[in-house]
């Protein structure tokens, strides 16, 4: 398994992949919002559902890092909500949600989204 999938990790480039998937579900949602099937929202790859945004210190080595006060370091670390988030988080909500992931952990971390989003506990899946 790739180091950044087990650290939890992201490129800069997932917020535009991102916001980019949310645009698209909210405008597919809107477009089938009366109609009479139901809507499932499906994700194989979920992840945890918030992941860290690998930032230009993240290959730096301890030498490096020394030069630098843990203060900014810290200031600078960015998370990012995950396809579930935005997901869950539409205005027009799909009727069920699937979410899995090959990491045993990240699953477990799904499962607290249910926490965030009572309203749809009871049609959502990890």
């Amino acid at each position: 398994m790739k180091k950044s999938h087990v650290e939890n990790t992201v490129g800069r480039w997932a917020r535009q992949k991102l916001d980019g998937l949310e645009a698209y579900l909210h405008a597919y949602t809107v477009a089938l919002k009366k109609q009479p099937f139901e809507l499932v929202y499906i994700d194989a790859f979920a992840g945890a559902g918030r992941s860290r945004i690998r930032d230009a210190w993240a290959g730096a080595d301890d030498e490096d890092l020394h030069l630098l006060d843990d203060e900014f370091i810290r200031s600078e670390e960015q998370f990012i909500k995950g396809s579930p988030h935005r997901a869950l988080a539409l205005e027009h909500p799909f009727t069920q949600y699937h979410f899995f992931d090959a990491d045993a952990g990240r699953a477990a971390l799904l499962g607290g989204l249910k926490a965030d989003y009572p309203e749809v506990v009871s049609q959502f899946m990890v």
